[in-house]
């Protein structure tokens, strides 16, 4: 298996690499995407992902420009995938077209397929080169629902695991191969992977302290001084609060306006003043 394929990576100038159709300026962007770190680290699924994709433009007038290859989970949204905004900020800047292999290495979101269908980019899934809008969005549900089907698969089977841990004492695998007691669930390097998490939460954080940070400076030079009369402003301005941003950033709806309170501002000036 080739470099290319062991990473999450994105590849310029893919183009050479492919037989282009005869006398076209039709500009092609690749996504493939593959859910965990063991089938992004064997390559499983991309080469697959590769085929159907060239299959589909076999024959065609078209023009590879560049390749994205992502590692991520279809649950996380856009803006926690590196690979895919970088894909579609290209897509905007040549007019180009995003080709994936299935809707659902694209997303299992319906609300992010609506938003990229009412931003302009084209896109297309291999397997389904005749939908239509209608169609798409029957797609895009039925893929969100069979990811909200996996996770409470997932969560049953989490419960039943622990269910069993608590009254014998340990739960046994069924692997063919060699059985395994389970005294607890979750990683045996539990303290590494709260670290790992810590630090993620700290970095989400910080990104979203320094998004609000300029609206507090604004606050602050009209001559409000207290956190009470900062908190009345944002919500005036109706700046998101990060619960509600956490809400947005998994492509969910909110209702209602942002309520600011006087502890939430300290807690971004805290972040931000105390890290300078």
């Amino acid at each position: 298996m080739t470099e290319e394929l062991q990473s999450s990576t994105s590849r310029e100038d893919a183009g050479d690499i492919y037989e282009h159709g005869a006398g076209t300026n039709d500009k092609i962007v690749l996504y493939f995407r593959n859910s965990t770190t063991k089938q992004g680290a064997e390559g499983l699924g991309i080469d697959a992902q590769k085929k159907m994709c060239i299959d589909h433009l076999n024959g065609g007038n078209w023009q590879v420009i560049a390749e994205f290859i992502e590692v991520e989970s279809g649950a996380k949204s856009e803006k926690e995938r590196p690979q895919l905004d970088a894909a579609l900020a290209l897509c905007q800047k040549e007019g180009a077209t995003l080709l994936v292999a299935k809707l659902d290495r694209l997303s299992r979101s319906v609300a992010f397929v609506s938003r990229l269908m009412e931003s302009g980019i084209k896109f297309a899934c291999a397997d389904q080169p005749f939908v239509s809008n209608l169609t798409i969005h029957i797609v895009a549900a039925m893929a969100q629902y069979e990811r909200e089907q996996i996770s409470d698969r997932v969560k049953k089977t989490r419960a039943e695991m622990k269910r069993i841990i608590k009254e014998d004492g340990f739960y046994a695998t069924k692997s063919s191969d060699r059985q395994k007691k389970m005294t607890k669930l979750g990683s045996e390097k539990w303290d590494e992977v709260q670290a790992v998490g810590q630090e993620i939460k700290q970095k989400r954080a910080d990104a979203y302290a320094l998004k609000v940070w300029p609206e507090i400076l604004q606050c602050r030079q009209l001559g409000m001084t207290s956190m009470r009369a900062i908190a009345q402003e944002l919500t005036r301005r109706g700046v998101q609060t990060r619960a509600r941003q956490r809400i947005i950033d998994q492509d969910k709806a909110v209702f209602g306006q942002p309520k600011w309170h006087p502890q939430q501002v300290k807690a971004i000036i805290d972040r931000i003043e105390g890290s300078e």
